[in-house]
């Protein structure tokens, strides 16, 4: 069955303390992941592109970021998530997709 990035994404820890929880962790890689996929390639760019779009986002999603980090905030959040929890979070949703079809030559 094929998982979806959202939910393997909320499988990686949150190494924030509970008073330290503005945002949600796993909607904040999600949003950060597609800033840098439209082209954001700073935290200042992800944070407009989540400023832009987060309505948007938030509906097509069924999420409910209140608003957007701040670029400083974004830093701080991704810079501390576990680099090895974050690969195999990608490694399980590559392998939860479905596998091409067979090219016939």
């Amino acid at each position: 069955m094929q998982a979806s990035l959202l939910e393997i994404l909320r499988s990686i820890p949150d190494h924030r303390r509970a008073e330290g929880k503005r945002f949600d962790l796993s909607t904040v890689l999600l949003y950060a992941i597609l800033s840098m996929v439209a082209g954001a390639n700073s935290y200042r760019q992800m944070h407009e592109f989540i400023r832009i779009h987060r309505q948007r986002l938030n509906e097509a999603f069924g999420l409910e970021l209140p608003y957007s980090p701040s670029y400083c905030g974004l830093r701080l959040i991704l810079q501390g998530v576990d680099p090895t929890a974050l690969e195999a979070a990608f490694r399980r949703h590559a392998v939860s997709l479905s596998k091409p079809p067979a090219v016939e030559g």
